[in-house]
């Protein structure tokens, strides 16, 4: 063999030994990734609980100033056709 065939050869395993390793960490990087995913989803759902119960007054306090405004603007109408 050619000195050129064996270190194309060494070439080529070197480069196979390379892209396994970093297969194997692109692998462990995403099953962290799916780890810090599951739990970024538990901490949401664990904020969104609270918040949800929160909702309910905010919207009934945005209703009731909505109803005043509507009530003022109505009695401005009432007003001008004196």
């Amino acid at each position: 063999m050619d000195i050129l065939q064996i270190a194309l050869i060494l070439l080529i395993m070197l480069l196979g030994v390379f892209l396994s390793i970093l297969g194997f960490q692109v692998f462990l990087i995403l099953k962290d990734l799916r780890k810090s995913l599951d739990k970024l989803d538990m901490v949401l759902s664990d904020v969104e609980k609270p918040a949800c119960r929160q909702v309910g007054p905010a919207q009934a306090v945005a209703q009731i100033t909505q109803k005043i405004t509507s009530a003022k603007n109505a009695r401005r109408l009432f007003k001008r056709k004196e």
